[in-house]
This record gives structure tokens, sequence and C-alpha cells, in this order.
């Protein structure tokens, strides 16, 4: 020990000492490949990790050289740190401080420095249940039947799923949405399961996948040593891929964000093959006896949110036809012809006006409803009264009757929805923005918290699916348009309650506070 120690001064004094990530996985795989290094089960240092300090919430890169390879966490004060070789970030700190137990971020297997050899105790299988959450299909199955009060290390108790998250800086518009898709249950157990995003090498299709598979595993992990989680690490890659659209420190709208992250996972879960996908492919080969693919054209994001919308335009579109001349072609009527004055262009053209109507169907994932101008009314004390819509007067929109003018094509539309999702997405048009003004639209919507019947708005054949919605989820916004917040209301079927959720904060409410919010984005959930 003393001798590596005065190989490092002398190496810092010379300024020579640069990192080769290259060597030191080499070394690592001569480490653990070597016969003479043997898994123990018992350490005696297992007493001195600290539960308290660890947080596998922020990004995993080394503390020193920010490389994200190889990289491990100190299980006595909580930092990170790269490599397990002689020369390495993680054995220059065991040996500086005397912290003895890591463990891999990749993998979870924990080791004992400077001896290196590594750790096979039970002791520590809570620890790694806290860096990476495991749920079986039995588990997934229970979520929504089975109540279970957790406590977190601070004595406090939470529900699995009713987890707060940290808002680091101005990002509610991003914990709203994150929290809205982690409680609609068909798409939380996609992402509760690994093998549906994960490749036969054992890594996600994606960062952004893993990451945010990653994020929903850790609010349903029943072995929180917290009852709040932080989303950094995934707010972190969300910036890096909408080339920081979406960034911490920008206060933005939920919508523009739901928006992308959907198309966003739709595509990279199309862009590779998932270890699922891989076996149902193999069973169809092996019923078809062939080696054809099928192709895969819908992932978890459409088969959840995608439903089908048949619009019906009406242009006006005027043509100009000539006017069939009445005179003779002789030679006199020419001569005359060329006599009289000439005519007008307008008096030789007609113009005609035809209605041309097109048909088209288009995917959508969420309806947009438009609010009506804000208007005060007085009530009988004189006070200012807001107005109230009900949600089926602005779903008239969808009616297949009402027609609704489209300035920029010039034309008439009206809509009428033909495939209803699993899951639907409701916008309010709240915000009217421009290069003058911006303002907030404060109009009430009523809306049924359960059995919003849809069947005056689609086209569906006899038999067809339920067309019947209960409310999962009411992101909405409070306070004015600059500094305003946003929220949500979240219902929570396992105990049928329903619970307000502000960043870390969640507390239990009624369901009438829920009709008269402010609602910004809604989540209905099909009743089948």
């Amino acid at each position: 020990i003393w001798i590596m120690k005065r190989q490092r001064e002398e190496v810092s004094d010379s300024g020579a000492r640069i990192s080769d990530i290259a060597d030191d996985e080499a070394e690592e795989k001569n480490l653990i490949s070597s016969s003479t290094k043997k898994a123990k089960r018992s350490c005696p240092y297992l007493d001195t990790v600290d539960r308290q300090v660890l947080d596998f919430d922020f990004e995993k890169v080394c503390s020193v050289s920010l490389s994200p390879i190889n990289v491990y966490a100190c299980l006595v004060c909580g930092k990170f740190y790269q490599g397990r070789a002689r020369t390495s970030h993680a054995m220059t700190h065991s040996l500086e401080t005397d912290h003895r137990v890591f463990m891999n971020l990749s993998n979870g297997r924990c080791y004992c420095l400077p001896d290196d050899y590594e750790i096979d105790d039970s002791a520590l299988d809570d620890v790694k249940r806290y860096l990476e959450p495991q749920l079986t299909k039995d588990d997934i199955a229970s979520l929504d039947k089975n109540v279970i009060s957790y406590r977190a290390l601070d004595n406090k108790q939470y529900l699995c799923g009713l987890v707060g998250l940290n808002n680091v800086n101005r990002h509610d518009h991003l914990n709203v949405v994150i929290q809205s898709l982690a409680h609609l249950s068909s798409f939380r157990d996609f992402w509760l399961d690994k093998n549906n995003y994960f490749t036969a090498a054992g890594k996600p299709i994606t960062e952004l996948v893993g990451r945010f598979g990653a994020l929903i595993r850790r609010l349903w992990n029943p072995h929180n040593y917290r009852n709040h989680i932080s989303p950094q690490e995934l707010i972190l890659e969300v910036s890096r891929r909408s080339e920081k659209k979406f960034r911490v420190g920008l206060h933005g709208d939920p919508l523009d964000f739901l928006s992308w992250l959907l198309n966003t996972l739709h595509r990279d879960l199309l862009s590779g093959t998932s270890v699922t996908q891989e076996l149902e492919q193999q069973k169809e080969q092996q019923q078809q006896q062939t080696k054809k693919k099928k192709k895969i054209d819908q992932s978890s994001v459409t088969q959840n949110f995608q439903g089908r919308l048949k619009i019906v335009s009406e242009k006006e579109v005027r043509e100009r036809a000539a006017v069939a001349s009445a005179e003779s072609d002789s030679e006199e009527g020419n001569d005359e012809k060329r006599k009289a004055p000439k005519a007008s262009m307008a008096d030789k053209m007609d113009v005609e006006k035809k209605i041309v109507t097109t048909v088209t169907e288009t995917p959508f994932f969420f309806l947009s409803l438009d609010l009506p101008s804000v208007v005060l009314i007085k009530d009988e004390l004189q006070r200012n009264v807001l107005q109230q819509r009900s949600i089926f007067e602005l779903l008239t929109k969808f009616d297949g009757k009402t027609k609704t003018f489209v300035p920029t094509t010039r034309e008439n539309r009206t809509h009428v929805i033909v495939q209803l999702p699993r899951y639907l997405i409701v916008h309010f048009r709240r915000f009217t923005k421009n290069q003058w003004f911006a303002e907030k639209n404060k109009t009430i919507v009523n809306f049924p918290l359960k059995y919003l019947d849809l069947k005056d708005f689609v086209e569906l054949p006899p038999g067809a699916t339920s067309s019947r919605y209960n409310l999962v989820t009411n992101i909405r916004h409070d306070g004015d348009l600059e500094n305003g917040t946003y929220s949500l209301h979240v219902f929570h079927k396992a105990i049928n309650k329903w619970y307000n959720v502000q960043d870390l904060t969640i507390d239990e409410t009624e369901a009438e506070p829920i009709a008269i919010s402010e609602a910004y984005i809604q989540v209905f959930e099909r009743n089948e």
C-alpha cells in the first residue's frame, strides 16, 4: 500500500498521470478471470455500509473522470468511481479513505477493495434490489389488487407507485407527465418487465428507453430507501435527445413533452428487437415453419394510445371556363369580329364555384378541445364568476356534423372518431400565445369521473369495443401563465382513492375538488 501511494504521488508530481480506459478494462478482465480471485461469501467490512447515503437516481458516471464506463459505487460514502484496477479511481478512493465495499452499477456485483475479491453475501440483497428493481409477473399482476404500505429508511410510510419526484429547477411539467404515464396499468406493466425493451445482449434498445423503464420500475419498487426519487437521469437523456428543447431550468408545456416522448419512444421501440419479441418470432416460426420474420409496426405506445379519426374536408374551388361563341366561323363573321372592339377577359371567362370534398383517416394520440372565450358572469352578490362548460359540449367538434373552419387551408372540416384507443388523452386549449401577448383561459370544464360515454362521437360497427371511459389522471395548471405550476390528480386502483401529487407532496383528496379544477390534460381508461 505504501509503495502504491508513493507511485501515485510521483506520477501526480510529474503531471503524466492519464486515465486509459482501454488498459483499465483489460486489467479488470484479467482480474475477473484470474483463478486466484475467488468469490467469498462473507466480508468483515459489511458493517461499514451506510444505506442512508446511497442514491442511485443520478447519472451513473465517475465523479472524477465523468466516464460512464465501469462505474462502481462506494457503499460507504455513496460516491461513484471508475474501475477496479490498481490505478483506477475506485482503488485510489479505497486507499485514501479506507472505504472497502464497492458495487458495480451495471450488474450489481459487489467487491472488497483493495483486497479485490467479490462479495457474495445476502446482507447486500436489499441494496441490489434498490439499485435494480426486479418485479415478477405475479408482482406486476397484483399491483392494482393488493394494498401494501411500505416503510422507508427514515421510517416514513408510502404506497407502491405513490412516490414523489424531485423538482430540481422548474421541471414540474415533466414530472406530471411521467407520473401520469406511470399510473396507466397496461402501459406501466409493459415497462415493469425489462424483457420487453432489452435485447438479448442485456442492453436496452436505446438509452432513452432504458432510462424511462428504469424510472418506472423505481416508482413501483417496493424496496425503495426513500419515499421520493429523482428523475435527473431520464431528464438528462431527454435533454440530449431533444437537443435541449426539454431541459432543467426551462419551464415548458407538458403537452409538448408528452407528444415528443410518446413519438420518440414509439420510434425507439420499433428500431430494435427485444427479448420478448424474439421469443414471439421463434414461436411463430415454429408454427408456420418459415424463416420469414413478421414485420412489427406496433409498439406499446400505439397499442395503448393510438386511435383513428376520420376527417371530411370541404373546400371551395373556383374554376374559369371559356364561353362558347355563338357567332359563325365564316369569313364575314371573322372580319366583323376583327373590326369589333375586343371584349374584356371577364366577358370571355365565366367563374364557376365548386365544392371539393375529401375524406381522410389519420391516427391520433390525443384530442384537443377548444375552450370558449372567457366571459365573466355576475352572481347574486355582483361578484365575478367564471363560466363553466360541459365536456360533452366541447366534444361536439367530433360528432361528424359540426364544421370547423381551418384558416390556413380555407376549408371546413368535420371530425368523427372511427377507432377508440385504450387510453384516451384529452387536451384543453387553455393558453393563447402570439407575438403580442399570452393569456390563460380559466373556464371550468365539467366532466364525469366515471363512465364518460363517447357513443355520440364515434362511428363503430355493432359489437365493437366499449365507448365508456373512466378518468385515471388529471393534469391541471394553477396560477398565472408565467409563474404557474403543474400538478395532477391520480386514481389509485388498489385502494380506490384519489391523490393529489405535486412534485414531492402526495396527499389524499376527495373527488369534488377534481371536478372544479383547471384541467389541462386528462387521461381516460376504456371501461372493458
